[in-house]
């Protein structure tokens, strides 16, 4: 969590260590967590410590908040799958215990200022003119679901790690590469290459004349893979889903009554306050502010003069007890509006309040929460029947009775799929609707035997399925009957691609011997273009360049020629410049290049650490735990 707030880190190996993971994975409800994960003790043992079940799904929600943070609207949670990123953030969970156990047994801790420190140092916290903003800081723990106190344990954790990774490798490898080293590198890597270029597009060629049958036929088959349709099943599916129970479930006032009682706290608004803020570093200063502003003087500007902080960095907004560090909360909540808080001390420095209003707590009543808790209510009671019904089905599938049987006896849905593929369409391409949401039910559709019923599967909260395979259609080569008008359209624009290369090795040819580039592409119909300069990484590339081609130019002499294959085209490429790189020139580029090639060489020794930590502090994973933790119950 703390690298979704941190925006850089003075060291690359522990870039390395704690790096922002883009993984993908689906989203699974704290609810499913922790009853799929009941009866699991632990999950991975690192030396005497151990990771739990909890302490996984919390990361892994974590980097699920983080995701949804950095890639906005794009990223759609529901259709990635969280085993995929469980395993690698089990890693990193190992890696922080095993950094944690090596740096508790050498003594090493992180000073309260030392933390207040770097918080404030932290560009991340600051406002347009480069100072610590209290309300932007607030605010980024509040979007990512942390309290201050809980912020200041992970950073204070986070630089533990940190001090003792540093005091490994600090002198474990050089502070920067030795410079011939990094011009040499420099030389190769920012060299540029310009080529004059000639493209000879597909759809430039002409109509090619209609094939032999017998061409055709050999061409359908000897491009089975394009025409040949996916394997096809017939499935008989029964669905339970709590919202079709919820319509005849009535709640009765009593009912709804009892259920608001028992839930009584949740109808709590607690009190609230708009509170002014200001952090001073040391007790003497808090002391002058307070005096300051009690007499009379204006917050802001003695927040201005003394502590050194604009206005718009002062306002907490309205916030509850909760949204406050325990050290200050008690104080803030016990001085009556347009009242000064007394200097009170936190991990960040001398906190000075002015609670600017108050907003009572209250108590939601009955009347007001009535439609709500009815129809939470009601989907409970729903989601009673619905598991004491897939439990009775479950029974009665059990005992002989088929999907047919079991779906009459408790009106549950049935319904025939005539023919789906593992995509989930029909043999016309269109999707199959109405189908069990998530990726189980296809999964489970080719993954159960022919004439086999599945187990019951759930989907999510509030629904389940059981299906039956009723027939399997294997994959097969359409007829060229049914696809003739396809394979002939595939036919023609391979026979497009034949001659556009054909035209451009004839090209290449005549350029090679000595014909001039542009004289001999006028000939053909074409005029020439310049590509780059460009780099060996790409920079520069015409997007029309393929990168094998655009690769082999810097392999070639001045004149040279090559070709190659391009989207809907050849081309023919003959390089025309070699730009050297500026070594001299660019002094902090190869400064630049020197640190990088140094961190390399630290990384490499940090993996050997890493290694060495293991050893130490020996790792064993529960594979049968981490595999129950998260998939789907059936």
């Amino acid at each position: 969590m703390l690298d979704v707030l941190r925006t850089h880190s003075k060291s690359i190996v522990i870039k390395i260590l704690f790096g922002i993971l883009i993984l993908s994975f689906a989203a699974w409800g704290v609810g499913d967590m922790i009853r799929v994960g009941a009866g699991i003790d632990w999950i991975a043992e690192v030396g005497p410590a151990k990771i739990g079940p909890n302490e996984l799904h919390n990361e892994v929600q974590a980097e699920l908040s983080r995701l949804q943070q950095a890639l906005g609207p794009s990223f759609d949670k529901t259709k990635l799958q969280p085993a995929d990123i469980a395993g690698v953030v089990l890693q990193r969970l190992i890696d922080r215990k095993l950094l944690t156990l090596a740096a508790n047994e050498l003594g090493v801790a992180v000073p309260d200022d030392v933390i207040s420190a770097r918080i404030r140092a932290d560009k991340t916290f600051h406002n347009k003119a480069g100072q610590f903003d209290r309300f932007a800081y607030e605010q980024i723990l509040r979007d990512n679901g942390l309290n201050e106190d809980q912020f200041v344990a992970m950073m204070r954790g986070d630089l533990t790690r940190a001090q003792f990774l540093e005091s490994m490798v600090a002198d474990a490898g050089p502070t920067v590469a030795p410079k011939a080293m990094a011009e040499a590198l420099f030389r190769h890597r920012f060299e540029r290459r310009a080529a004059e270029v000639v493209r000879i597009a597909d759809a430039a060629m002409p109509e090619p004349a209609a094939p032999a049958p017998e061409a055709l036929a050999k061409f359908h088959q000897d491009s089975a893979a394009k025409f040949t349709a996916p394997e096809y099943r017939a499935l008989t599916v029964l669905r339970l889903d709590a919202a079709d129970l919820m319509g005849g479930i009535e709640i009765t006032e009593a009912q709804a009554k009892e259920s608001f009682e028992q839930r009584a706290a949740e109808f709590v608004e607690p009190e609230k306050r708009n509170l002014l803020q200001m952090i001073l570093g040391k007790e003497e200063d808090a002391r002058k502010a307070f005096e300051m502003v009690a007499k009379g003087a204006d917050f802001a500007q003695v927040a201005k003069d003394v502590a050194g902080q604009p206005a718009d960095a002062l306002a907490l907004g309205m916030v509850t007890r909760d949204d406050l560090l325990a050290e200050i909360a008690d104080a803030a909540f016990q001085v009556d509006a347009g009242g000064i808080v007394q200097p009170t001390r936190s991990a960040l420095g001398w906190h000075v309040l002015k609670v600017v209003s108050v907003q009572t707590g209250r108590q939601t009543t009955f009347e007001e929460a009535r439609a709500k808790v009815t129809q939470e209510a009601r989907r409970d009671k729903a989601a009673e029947v619905l598991f004491d019904m897939a439990n009775k089905i479950e029974d009665k599938m059990g005992g002989g009775a088929t999907i047919e049987d079991a779906g009459k006896a408790f009106g549950a849905k049935v319904v025939k799929i005539a023919a789906i593929d593992a995509q989930g369409n029909d043999p016309s391409g269109a999707k199959v609707t109405d189908l069990p949401p998530g990726k189980a039910f296809l999964e489970t559709a080719f993954a159960t035997g022919p004439n086999q019923d599945s187990g019951l599967v759930e989907t999510g909260h509030d629904g389940f399925f059981l299906l039956r395979v009723d027939g399997v259609t294997p994959p097969a080569l359409k007829p060229l009957d049914q696809v003739r008008d396809a394979v002939l359209a595939q036919w023609k624009d391979s026979e497009r691609a034949r001659l556009a290369a054909e035209t451009a090795a004839q090209l290449a040819a005549a350029v090679q011997a000595g014909k001039d580039m542009a004289a001999a592409a006028k000939e053909l119909g074409y005029s020439v273009g310049v590509a780059g300069p460009f780099t060996r990484e790409g920079v520069g590339v015409p997007k029309e360049m393929p990168a094998d081609l655009a690769a082999r130019l810097f392999e070639l002499k001045v004149g040279d020629v090559a070709e190659g294959r391009g989207k809907g085209g050849s081309l023919v490429a003959r390089l025309k410049e070699i730009q050297a790189a500026d070594v001299s020139g660019d002094a902090p580029g190869v400064q630049a290049l020197r640190t990088q090639v140094a961190g390399e060489m630290r990384n490499d020794i940090s993996q050997q650490l890493a290694e060495a930590l293991r050893k130490r502090f020996p790792v064993s994973i529960n594979n049968a735990g981490l595999k129950k933790l998260y998939e789907p119950r059936s």
